[in-house]
């Protein structure tokens, strides 16, 4: 189930680090057939498997069955994304739709349409694996139920992704500039993210359940005893509800919300029908414990966390993949741009730190989280031994092993010996209570220190000599190219100078007239800031003047001939600086009220010097 929710995530990854920069390889024809190819040839080669893996198993007992089958349905899904990422980075797909209009201002639309092709690719797994999943499980649902449910894992990630993201794309074409300038700066950004995320996380569950058309469970022994139990717990639902997945033979229970009004208690009919009803007990204890221990609200802080994690480190990363260029050097050789390397690569970053964070950090606190879960029923009952018997049904009936392992539960022997452990041992629970909080408090000191070196590097000194280091990468592979560097140089020293970075902007002006000593902009921003400079040590009025002469020899445009009257100004000759002010004036266009200002400053200045050619102060 959980494994759903991995792909989907995959897939949308997939999409959002396409580089739509990429021309197209083929034409739309080929491309089209091609993908067409690649997906006809997937659902004959899962057919295949299948079909040989249910004359195979017809021989085999139940476990060896289900163990090879949910492996076998993991290769493939595995391979369907592969083959997705083909389809979407290889074949360059979203190419063939890039200057449509709609897709231009909705890529949210456009992301949902290639994701489309993944569910197409996961609908072949369902149906070609229904075959063998009724061998094991002859009760099981029918096709349509099992290919449906499968699919609909998927909503908890692709609802929300696509409200988020859509909601953003409207924000963004709306006719004021509020929402796009709000938008585009990091803390419109976060603060987006965590309304969203907030809003998503209450009334989330309602919309989902409707997808997965759960029913209120109805009037009966079975209900009034789950709400014995659960207001024995001190735990109070918006409504106890019957969820057919898979047809209601999977045997499964789970709660959702985070709020009251909106949290929810799930059953499967199939849990109802095999287990007694003290061991119905049990496992609603056990969800309990898990609203009473605040598991849902502490999942909501791990995907903060990732999220938080992911823009702190960010920029690191992708300086981390600029220095690593000679590593991937032999890829240009191929054709493969500049770009789509950067792109390829911060995607595999995301897919990679995704997966290593949710199957290690995640699954970690979430097997844990469970074993806490399965504590509470102490809570309520003197023994847990009707959830033991009741793990032991649920492993006979599942037709899994009950040591197989899983990345968010521990195994169902592995549960079991715990709770065999707490019924000889009372320490054992209390001992498990700690090591969670000592745990928890670990995770929360380390995401606080990744929270301020994301700080540091986005907004503090830190940012500045990361950005430096990109630059002279950058810098240097157009060098090497063969490009010119002037622009890079003239673009840092534009962006230190707006900063109030005086001297490196001076540097940088330097370095990039050492290369292009004729360049009419680099000398008229140099002069401007020798002139200007707030900081006295860096002032050099003299040499000002003389890269503003030149400036204006080689571009006598307005803005430039300002310079060089700011830099007769500083050397003290007003007239000369009021004579080419004016002149600057009469050929500026638009708004001249900077102009203007400046003659005013002059001809002020030039009230208050005596008739001495007496400079004013520096």
């Amino acid at each position: 189930m959980f494994e759903n929710f991995i792909y989907f995530i995959i897939a949308i990854l997939v999409c959002t680090t396409y580089d739509p920069s990429k021309p197209p390889l083929f034409s739309t024809p080929l491309t089209l057939i091609l993908t067409i190819s690649l997906f006809l040839v997937f659902f004959a080669f899962s057919r295949y498997l299948f079909t040989r893996m249910a004359r195979v198993s017809a021989e085999s007992e139940a476990f060896h069955q289900s163990s090879r089958f949910s492996t076998m349905v993991t290769g493939q899904s595995v391979l369907a994304i592969f083959l997705f990422a083909v389809t979407i980075h290889g074949l360059n797909l979203p190419s063939l739709f890039s200057g449509m209009f709609l897709f231009k201002v909705l890529p949210t639309l456009e992301i949902l349409i290639f994701i489309g092709i993944f569910t197409g690719y996961k609908g072949v797994i369902g149906v070609n694996a229904h075959t063998v999943y009724r061998q094991i499980y002859p009760d099981s649902a029918s096709c349509r139920d099992y290919v449906f449910s499968s699919l609909s894992f998927g909503l908890p990630v692709l609802f929300p992704w696509a409200l988020f993201s859509g909601i953003f794309d409207l924000l963004l074409i709306l006719p004021t500039d509020f929402f796009r300038k709000w938008l585009s700066s990091t803390a419109g950004e976060m603060a987006y993210f965590l309304f969203f995320l907030v809003f998503i996380a209450i009334l989330g569950p309602v919309l989902m359940l409707k997808c997965w058309r759960c029913h209120p469970l109805p009037d009966s022994h079975e209900r009034r005893r789950i709400e014995a139990v659960s207001q024995k717990a001190r735990v109070r639902y918006a409504d106890i509800l019957c969820w057919p997945v898979f047809g209601g033979h999977m045997i499964t229970a789970g709660v959702m919300g985070l709020v009251k009004r909106f949290q929810y208690l799930l059953i499967t009919p199939a849990l109802l029908r095999i287990l007694s009803p003290e061991e119905i007990d049990a496992v609603v204890a056990h969800e309990a414990g898990h609203i009473r221990h605040h598991h849902l609200v502490l999942y909501l802080f791990f995907l903060t966390g990732y999220m938080v994690g992911v823009w702190a480190l960010s920029d690191l990363v992708m300086y981390l993949i600029m220095a690593a260029r000679p590593l991937y050097q032999w890829m240009f050789s191929l054709g493969i741009s500049r770009s789509t390397v950067m792109t390829t690569f911060t995607g595999l970053f995301l897919i990679a730190s995704f997966l290593i964070y949710f199957r290690y950090v995640f699954g970690y606190f979430m097997r844990n989280f469970e074993r806490q879960a399965d504590g509470f029923v102490y809570t309520l009952f003197p023994t847990a031994l009707p959830l033991v018997t009741a793990f032991r049904k649920i492993a006979m009936a599942s037709g899994q092993p009950p040591d197989t392992p899983s990345w968010h539960h521990f195994s169902i022997r592995q549960r079991i010996d715990f709770l065999m452990r707490c019924e000889t041992d009372s320490q054992t629970l209390d001992r498990h209570h700690r090591k969670i909080r000592i745990m928890m408090a670990v995770y929360a000191v380390f995401w606080v220190m990744i929270g301020i070196t994301g700080y540091e590097l986005q907004f503090g000194k830190s940012k500045g000599w990361l950005n430096e280091k990109m630059a002279e990468i950058i810098i240097r592979e157009k060098s090497e190219e063969g490009e010119d560097k002037t622009a890079f140089y003239a673009f840092w020293g534009d962006l230190y100078f707006s900063r109030n970075e005086v001297e490196k902007a001076i540097s940088a002006y330097e370095k990039a007239l050492s290369d292009d000593p004729e360049n009419a902009g680099v000398l008229n921003n140099l002069a401007w800031v020798l002139a200007t400079s707030p900081e006295p040590a860096l002032r050099d009025p003299g040499r000002a003047l003389k890269l503003a002469e030149k400036a204006v020899h080689l571009d006598p445009s307005p803005h430039v001939m300002d310079t060089l009257a700011e830099s007769f100004f500083v050397n003290g000759e007003m007239d000369r600086a009021i004579e080419v002010e004016s002149m600057a004036l009469k050929k500026a266009t638009g708004n001249t009220d900077h102009y203007k200002a400046q003659l005013e400053k002059f001809r002020a200045a030039k009230k208050h010097l005596p008739a001495s050619n007496r400079k004013p102060p520096i």
